[in-house]
């Protein structure tokens, strides 16, 4: 059984490596650039993105509920989307 919970871990991180590599080649790029200012881990930088993408697809049911919207609404939807691209790209703009 621990050889089998090993191997899913194994897996999971090879899964990930391509979306890992696009991000750091992107912030390398940014970063030489001139573009970037911040020089993050692209696993920190991967976390964020995929926090605040995941928080509104896993609590759409409850925040939809609350706040009485639909997550899934396309102009919402692209809105959010905008946001968080554009809270990632300045965050990453400014100094540390």
């Amino acid at each position: 059984m621990m050889v089998a919970g090993l191997f899913n871990w194994v897996a999971r991180r090879e899964t990930n490596r391509p979306a890992l590599m696009v991000v750091k080649n992107l912030l390398s790029r940014g970063l030489q650039a001139g573009v970037f200012k911040r020089n993050l881990d692209p696993v920190d930088l991967h976390l964020m993105i995929s926090a605040m993408c995941y928080y509104r697809v896993s609590n759409r049911q409850t925040f939809g509920t609350i706040f009485e919207c639909d997550l899934n609404e396309p102009k919402l939807r692209e809105r959010q989307r905008r946001m968080i691209t554009d809270a990632v790209a300045l965050f990453m703009m400014s100094a540390d």
